[in-house]
């Protein structure tokens, strides 16, 4: 009779356990390789940015990670790049989750010739909440094509790459820590659970023999 109820507490203890743990609201990235895609600027063929890259997309609170593209001039003048940037969206739209990096360059060091280009890393150590974001990365730098400005080359965002998928984690999040502890529990009912079913078990058997 104990042993049986002890069963039946032991598969409640599960049950609960199943119920009531929470479990992070984030959503792995389902590729954690390095993003390339092409994106070519609003100015047409002269301005273009390209191989936008990040080194990582499951990203743990805290770490560093590098992000990469290229923007290429096609035109004949010298076009003035202002800054690198990589703009974290939530995926749920929740603005307050929302963040942006950005490194300026040097004025002395920024300007891109006439049929050359200019290849850019930024390293930055990713504070986001835990969630998913799409990330795009983005050069801001001044159209010198735009002969429409009244008030000198306008700066314009060159995007390398958008929506790719990133997830944060937070190793250090109250969530989580619960989850460890729960499943450590978990553990240890289904350990107790083995034990008493393997002694019921055991019992039946060796009466049968009897």
């Amino acid at each position: 009779m104990n042993k049986r109820f002890g069963l039946k507490a032991g598969l409640c203890l599960i049950i609960v356990l199943f119920a009531t743990t929470p479990f992070s609201n984030v959503s792995i990235a389902k590729d954690s390789l390095p993003i390339t895609e092409n994106s070519f600027s609003q100015t047409g063929e002269l301005i273009q940015a390209f191989n936008g890259n990040m080194s990582d997309t499951s990203i743990i609170r805290g770490e560093t990670i590098y992000f990469h593209a290229t923007l290429a001039n096609l035109g004949d003048q010298s076009v003035t790049v202002i800054s690198l940037n990589a703009e974290f969206v939530h995926t749920e739209n929740s603005s307050q989750f929302n963040s942006e990096y950005s490194v300026e360059f040097d004025r002395d060091h920024r300007s891109i010739g006439p049929e050359d280009s200019f290849t850019a890393t930024m390293e930055e150590i990713i504070i986001n909440a835990e969630a998913s974001y799409t990330v795009s990365i983005y050069f801001v730098a001044e159209n010198v094509y735009d002969e429409t400005s009244e008030f000198g080359p306008p700066a314009l965002n060159f995007t390398a790459v958008e929506g790719v998928l990133v997830s944060v984690i937070d190793l250090g999040s109250s969530s989580n820590v619960i989850i460890g502890i729960g499943v450590t529990f978990g553990v240890i009912v289904i350990i107790v659970i083995g034990i008493i079913i393997y002694g019921w078990l055991k019992e039946k058997l060796s009466k049968r023999k009897y």
